[in-house]
């Protein structure tokens, strides 16, 4: 560690090279003294003015307490008085706010000459080493005042200066690593006014106490060689920007609005950047909306950001009257229309830097919203940026490309397929041996559905089986004759009644649908219209009746299998009476009852005023005094002795607007409990939580009133499990089923027994089903409504995977129905990069896809955080969305599992729908949210690139080649073809890439790296690193399945030594972009229609 003495020549030395420290004492420089213009700062970082006005008239910016407007001058005092605040007053911090003025443009009549150089992630918290090229940088710039940052990982340095004409601001990135404890790469932001900027007084030892020049000829070189030059605003003349970390100060466009939505490309940058600077929240399609317009012009806005909690106000995000910038009040979180796209699409947080690749990405999407933003076409050496599909190889992968079988797959683990469906049908006959109502988790591929018919053969036992999906009652019915067994299938009510199979828009159909989805039951539809129903058919003096009704003319007992939708479970007479009853996957909301917004309001008004005995006028006047006792009591007077087993059909044919269900949500509206006593735990202002719980009575079963937010409408949920009282077992088959979850639908307990354990899960796939899994992404991709999909990024992923693992043969592709969509519009299945796409909701049960070998599963599922909540409503607990300090998000134990459920089970169900032959299957995970136990063969990544980067790495080469040792940056720079098109910055970024990917090694010499050749040559075009082969023993050790499957390749006419050689992996994702777990605030989809 060097520490400078204090009484070092700070006129013309240096900075201290390795730690920079402080003496203990704070001192601020004289010079920033002489200017008024001083806050103090709380502990949340942001600038706070305790004298002044909390309500100041000629306030206009967009800070709700004026006191805490930096770009105010009323705000601003001299140092004396800001810093006797900061000491006494409990909430401030001891660092202090200076407010820089941008020469030339101040905020008061007066500018300051200052120019301000703020070090972020510079210098290691624990050991005060700082950052090499940080240090570099300050002495090119010449010494001067330096302090250290509140967190102490950062610095300061204060200049007399400004920047060069045509400057705003620079912002830029030191290197790729972090330094020491940092988990974030140093950056450099240089700024000359408009800013708040905080000292902490915590001097650097052996830096001058004041401020000096800086040198103006490095400062331009400087500016000059980083490609960062100009930053998109982030500074409001109206208000603060507080805590942003998108860039830099506002900067003036070289060409107007006008000019710049001319142009479709330009290979001029500062086009993009003028376009980007003009860029309003008005002029692209965006999530947010607006929820008040101010005098001034400017708005609030109702933010819809994933990961972010629901706005209650819908004033959460604040919008200026250019529509130019914006603030996330949720932590003051400033940045522009751009940061908006970016917040929406999940490509930064708010809080997040958006700069580098997450800036272009941004840009990208802003076009794709509408936004005129022109295509930035570099020349031919520099390229545009493209996406390119980093994938991995491993000996499976190779295998599947090749067309090779793993039909030896049966006999390589300790598990074969046989034995992992025999454990299953014996865990299913001891079911049934002891009568014990069991949710049984299976893997996919293990056998559930036929040991479930194969057991109740065997135990010579009647069968239900039930499932969500009608073209699964087909495969039934095939099992069933396989075996022998007389099967019937159950009527289904949208399948058999004419009526409902009429055209659409039928004014008959539609009356059915209509009454079905207000309570009322196929059978009173049917007897309600008699003889009007179109299905019952008339041949003269004879009517017939409809074909529904005729299929339930039926013995149950003269059939050993009863095949039909989950909803047939309701029907106890010989359905499921004295029957194994087998609900063949998650019954999903099957059995769940809601009534919700307009529709419950009508519902619930057109009951009240039938029922002059419960004392209440209408929807608002229940909700507003349910808890007045006498009229309480009054009203569940009336519900005593009230049937809630018993749905008031009826009332559906009288009154349009009224709901079998509207008294069972009265009553729950009436003694619902709410869950928690705010919706923050630790702060009871935030609000009532939204969820209430009732229990009805009679049936015990769970009622949930939710009030309502931005993005979903208020609703009564009840939950109308089945009859199961007199079934002989029940049987719940899932792949990965909670327990809790299924007993709250079914309305039964529930043994839960897993017929493999996650280790023996993981040795199936891997060396069993022969699954090789590979994942190109490193946050969730919440992909359920569509909004957050990156279609080009996938397509060129589709591509690549078509390509290196499908030998031309395009993949099957697994996503949500929305961006099943989108991709379909891209015409990704019509040129071939995609083989066929299916959604996550269509694949439970089904084989169709079982042949398959190759597969993306695209994004994941996520219903929104309003989900997860009611969910654990019905559980009767409270769940709290929070965000972990590294960037998780998390639910709570309870809640946590709720989402596995609801995300990293479809996503695994999805993967598993392919290779369920045993003859072996690549998986490509576009998505993290894959459950802890799935094997993950190798990880790769779908990184943007420029082109340049092969400028670079054929530089190398020649070097390389030519010196045969070393080489410097300023040595690949100064051979560089054409420098012109590519920084300093740049070639130092794409070296240290080289060396994370192993292509180079370095040692640091003095200030900077020497770089020597580690296999450069190993290096694609794109400036990504293809690894050589794996030797023969880390084959084995990698792949252990395919050391056995060799053995058999003689069978397969190819020679056990003739292999082709696997390919090691690049075992970090490069992905930047971070975690999107949260929601996209969307309903899960339905079951179908029941029966």
């Amino acid at each position: 560690m060097v520490v400078v003495s204090d009484d070092a020549d700070t006129e013309t030395g240096a900075y201290p090279g390795d730690a920079w420290t402080w003496g203990g004492e704070r001192q601020w420089p004289p010079a920033l003294k002489d200017y008024d213009q001083f806050m103090c700062r709380t502990d949340e970082k942001l600038p706070f003015a305790p004298w002044a006005e909390a309500d100041h008239p000629d306030y206009d910016g967009s800070a709700e307490d004026t006191r805490y407007g930096w770009a105010f001058p009323p705000n601003w005092a001299d140092y004396d008085t800001a810093h006797e605040w900061a000491t006494k007053h409990p909430r401030l911090a001891d660092d202090l706010t200076f407010i820089g003025q941008k020469p030339g443009e101040p905020y008061a009549a007066e500018s300051d000459p200052f120019l301000f150089v703020d070090g972020d992630d510079v210098r290691c918290p624990e050991t005060g080493d700082m950052a090499p090229e940080f240090v570099a940088l300050a002495d090119r710039l010449g010494i001067t005042y330096a302090d250290v940052s509140t967190s102490g990982t950062g610095a300061h340095l204060a200049f007399y200066g400004e920047l060069p004409d045509g400057y705003r601001a620079a912002t830029f990135q030191l290197r790729e690593e972090p330094i020491g404890a940092n988990d974030e790469p140093p950056c450099v932001e240089i700024y000359d006014g408009k800013r708040q900027f905080i000292f902490t007084g915590k001097h650097v030892t052996g830096t001058p106490d004041d401020v000096r020049e800086v040198n103006t000829d490095a400062l331009a070189d400087v500016c000059e060689e980083h490609e960062t030059r100009r930053e998109t605003p982030t500074t409001d003349e109206h208000g603060p920007l507080l805590n942003s970390k998108d860039g830099g100060s506002a900067r003036e466009p070289c060409k107007s609005k006008a000019e710049v939505a001319a142009l479709d490309t330009t290979g001029d940058i500062d086009d993009v950047l003028d376009a980007v600077d003009h860029l309003s929240v008005h002029d692209m399609r965006l999530a947010s909306s607006p929820t008040n317009t101010r005098a001034d012009g400017s708005e609030d806005w109702d933010p819809h950001i994933p990961g972010e909690p629901a706005s209650k106000s819908g004033t959460r995000l604040y919008v200026a009257a250019d529509g130019k910038s914006v603030i996330y009040r949720d932590g003051n979180y400033g940045g522009t229309a751009l940061s908006l796209v970016a917040w929406e699409e999940g490509i930064v947080s708010p809080g997040e830097r958006l700069r580098g690749e997450e800036f272009w990405q941004a840009v990208e999407a802003a076009r794709g919203r509408g936004a005129n933003i022109p295509e930035y076409d570099r020349p031919a050496d520099g390229g545009s940026l493209d996406y390119t599909p980093i994938l991995p190889e491993t000996r499976g992968t190779q295998a599947v490309s090749l067309g090779w079988d793993f039909t030896c797959a049966d006999t390589l683990g300790t598990l074969s397929q046989r034995d992992v469906w025999n454990r299953t049908q014996t865990t299913i006959e001891d079911a049934i041996d002891r009568r014990q109502n069991s949710l049984l988790t299976v893997i996919m591929s293990g056998g559930k559905t036929r040991s479930t018919f194969e057991a109740a053969a065997r135990k010579e036992t009647s069968l239900t089986y039930l499932t969500g999906r009608h073209d699964l009652y087909e495969q039934a019915s095939e099992i069933c004759d396989d075996l022998g067994l007389t099967h019937y299938r159950l009527p289904s009510f949208p399948k058999d009644c004419k009526t409902m199979n009429l055209s659409e828009g039928r004014p008959m159909r539609q009356m059915f649908e209509e009454l079905y989805a207000r309570g009322a039951t196929p059978k009173a539809i049917h007897e309600h219209y008699g003889d009007a129903c179109p299905c019952r058919e008339s041949d003269g003096d004879t009517t017939h009746r409809c074909p529904y009704e005729t299929r339930w003319d039926f013995a149950p007992d003269d059939y050993e299998v009863l095949i039909g939708h989950y909803s047939h479970a309701h029907l106890p007479n010989g359905v499921t009476s004295g029957r194994v009853v087998a609900f063949d996957e998650f019954p999903g909301d099957a059995f769940t009852t809601t009534l919700e917004g307009d529709g419950l309001e009508r519902a619930i008004n057109t009951f009240l005023a039938s029922e002059p005995g419960v004392p209440f006028a209408d929807w608002h006047d229940l909700i507003e005094n349910r808890r007045e006792t006498n009229r309480r009591d009054a009203a569940l007077d009336w519900f005593d002795g009230f049937d809630f087993d018993e749905p008031d059909v009826q009332g559906v044919f009288r009154n349009d607007d009224y709901h079998a269900y509207a008294p069972h949500a009265v009553y729950t509206l009436l003694t619902g409990n709410e869950l928690a006593e705010s919706d923050d735990p630790d702060d009871s202002s935030m609000g009532p939580y939204p969820f209430e719980r009732t229990t009805l009575p009679g049936v015990q079963t769970p009622g949930v009133y939710f009030r309502g937010d931005s993005h979903n409408p208020k609703a009564v949920k009840l939950q109308t499990p089945p009859s199961l009282t007199y079934a002989h077992t029940v049987l719940g088959l899932d792949a990965t089923g909670m327990v809790e979850l299924w007993r709250d639908r079914l309305g039964i307990r529930l043994t839960h027994q897993s017929v493999l354990t996650d280790e023996e899960r993981a040795e199936y796939v891997r060396d069993t089903l022969a699954i090789n899994g590979m994942r190109v992404a490193d946050h969730a991709k919440p992909y359920t409504s569509g909004e957050f999909a990156t279609v080009k990024r996938d397509r060129r992923l589709f591509e690549a995977v078509r390509d290196q693992y499908g030998d031309g043969t395009p993949p099957v592709v697994f996503t949500s129905l929305s961006v099943e969509r989108k991709y379909d519009e891209a015409g990704v299945v019509d040129d071939g990069t995609a083989k066929t796409i299916d959604h996550f909701a269509a694949l439970r049960g089904t084989n169709r896809y079982a042949e398959e070998r190759l597969a993306v599963v695209s994004g994941s599922p996520h219903y929104g955080d309003t989900w997860v909540r009611e969910q654990a409503a019905f559980l009767g607990q409270a769940v709290f969305p929070e965000r972990t300090d590294d960037g998780e998000r998390t639910y709570g134990p309870l809640g946590n599992r709720i989402r596995y459920q609801m995300r990293e089970a479809e996503v695994v169900q999805a993967a598993l729908r392919v290779g369920r032959q045993g003859r072996g299957a690549t998986v490509v995970f576009n998505t993290s949210a894959i459950p802890d136990w799935f094997p993950i063969e190798a990880v790769g990544s779908v990184p943007r690139h420029a082109p340049k980067r092969k400028a670079i790495v054929e530089t190398v080469r020649d070097l390389a080649g030519n010196t045969g040792a070393s080489f410097t940056t300023a040595n690949v720079y100064d051979a560089m073809p054409d420098k012109d098109t590519v920084s300093m910055e740049y070639v130092r970024k794409t070296l240290t890439r080289l060396f994370d990917d192993g292509a180079l090694d370095r040692e640091m010499r003095g200030r900077g790296y020497v770089w020597y050749d580690d296999g450069v040559h190993t290096v694609d075009d794109a400036g990504q690193v293809s690894l050589p082969a794996l030797t023969d023993a880390e084959r084995e050790e990698r792949d252990p399945q395919l050391a056995h499957i060799e053995h058999y390749m003689p069978e397969l006419g190819v020679r056990a030594d003739s292999a082709p050689p696997a390919t090691a992996t690049d075992a970090d994702a490069r992905s930047s972009t971070a975690d999107q777990e949260d929601s996209d605030g969307r309903d899960p989809p339905d079951t179908a229609l029941s029966d």
